[in-house]
């Protein structure tokens, strides 16, 4: 009965035994498995820092290594031919040779310094203004705001001025296929210099003259303007006490056929001249019966007076 139970002892004993050990090994197994992952962890994060590491430092050498290349070695420039861009119409090649003389007649590095000396060039022409130099990949592409000549004027020295809607100075090169209407009687000296606005009164009322007759010509002979016919404009007697008799603004025909506007416009009443309607009234009939042109038909064409009052042209 003792060996019984010591038999019993035994295999309970063994059982146990090897639970325990069996439990022993799973243990085992299960740090073998914390430790490996956490092995498996520390190299994948040495990994990326190492990766991470070399391409920070490959970034870094090119970055040194096209210094040392651009210092050592340094790359020639490109250079491009000028381009002038939106130039209007009325512009002709006078103004585009001295435009390209000013700044040379040749290739221009394509870089930000020489679009900057280009563009100061340019803007000393009183001619030219809002310049704009912009640098593409293969030239130097120019815009700017052309002022387009109205007026001209002589000089003492026998060189010309001229005059834009807003009566800016310029000392332009001519343009001899522009219509240009020629100021006369305005002295020089009251004309101011290139780049400055001109304030002779006489300038402000030919400028208005010229815009009303321009607005004309839209509404009656757009195809063969009446302002074109126009060659000069002369207002020495502006100053009314010098000759009363005399008008203070006389357009003048291509051929020199005078045509006496008078007061300038809107002041008409103060010196009791015909209306501007009914002066704008005559002069475009006269016109469009005598063939749309003022030339050849009479020796001078009297505005100034009413219609009730008015000579028949002679």
């Amino acid at each position: 009965m003792f060996r019984k139970k010591e038999r019993q002892s035994g295999r309970t004993g063994g059982i146990l035994g090897r639970f325990r050990g069996s439990e022993n090994r799973t243990s085992g197994r299960t740090a073998e498995k914390e430790s490996g992952s956490w092995s498996l962890r520390l190299r994948v994060a040495f990994s990326l820092c190492f990766w991470i590491l070399v391409g920070t430092g490959i970034v870094l050498s090119f970055g040194y290594l096209n210094r040392y290349i651009q210092s050592e070695y340094p790359q020639a420039e490109k250079f491009g031919p000028l381009e002038l861009v939106n130039v209007p119409e009325w512009v002709e090649s006078g103004w585009i040779e001295a435009i390209k003389a000013s700044v040379g007649n040749g290739l221009f590095a394509l870089d930000e310094r020489s679009a900057r000396q280009v563009s100061e060039k340019l803007s000393a022409f009183s001619w030219l203004e809002d310049v704009r130099v912009r640098v593409t990949p293969s030239r130097l592409r120019v815009e700017a705001v052309y002022r387009k000549p109205l007026l001209r004027v002589k000089t003492g020295t026998g060189r010309w001025l001229y005059l834009d809607s807003q009566a800016m100075v310029m000392d332009a090169p001519e343009l001899p296929s522009l219509q240009v209407v020629e100021l006369k009687g305005l002295p020089a000296e009251r004309v101011g210099i290139p780049g400055q606005s001109c304030s002779a009164e006489e300038v402000s009322a030919v400028l208005v003259l010229l815009e009303i007759l321009g607005r004309m010509d839209q509404k009656c002979c757009s195809d063969k303007p009446l302002r074109n016919e126009i060659a000069f404009i002369d207002v020495s007697n502006w100053v009314r006490g010098k000759k009363t008799s005399e008008p203070q603004i006389i357009l003048g025909a291509k051929d020199g056929t005078p045509i006496y506007w008078g007061a300038p416009y809107g002041k008409a009443a103060l010196y009791l001249e015909a209306d501007e309607t009914e002066k704008l009234s005559v002069l475009y009939t006269f016109y469009s019966q005598n063939g749309y042109t003022l030339q050849g038909k009479v020796k001078y064409l009297e505005l100034r007076t009413p219609v009730g009052q008015r000579p028949r042209p002679r």
